[in-house]
């Protein structure tokens, strides 16, 4: 069970696979969401940050077919991990699609003609 969950924006995501320097598969599967379920601009007190915050986290690859439509809201489960320099830290441990973000649920790609 997660030690805890949130709702968010997923705002993108990427999946690579290739093949290590050593030959052996990678596979990582990279998101990028808001800090929380809406798009509300801040300034911090000094002025200097402006916008909607952001993170960025590798997620387990499991998680890719769990990734339904981009930008929309996901609950990410957060666990506690142990890393490889064994230290704790908190990570995403998975994923669930919630709805597509509105405005961009039903806007077709444009594709330049060659």
């Amino acid at each position: 069970m997660a030690e805890f969950t949130r709702r968010v924006i997923m705002l993108y995501a990427e999946k690579m696979e290739f093949n290590g320097k050593d030959g052996k598969p990678v596979q990582n599967l990279t998101v990028t969401y808001t800090n929380g379920a809406e798009l509300k601009a801040t300034v911090d007190s000094t002025g200097r940050k402006r916008g909607v915050s952001t993170a960025t986290k590798s997620i387990p690859f499991s998680c890719c077919d769990k990734i339904v439509d981009v930008p929309g809201f996901y609950d990410l489960d957060f666990d506690v991990f142990t890393n490889r320099k064994g230290n704790d830290e908190i990570g995403i441990s998975d994923i669930r699609f919630v709805s597509p973000l509105p405005p961009f649920a039903t806007v077709p790609v444009n594709k330049k003609d060659s």
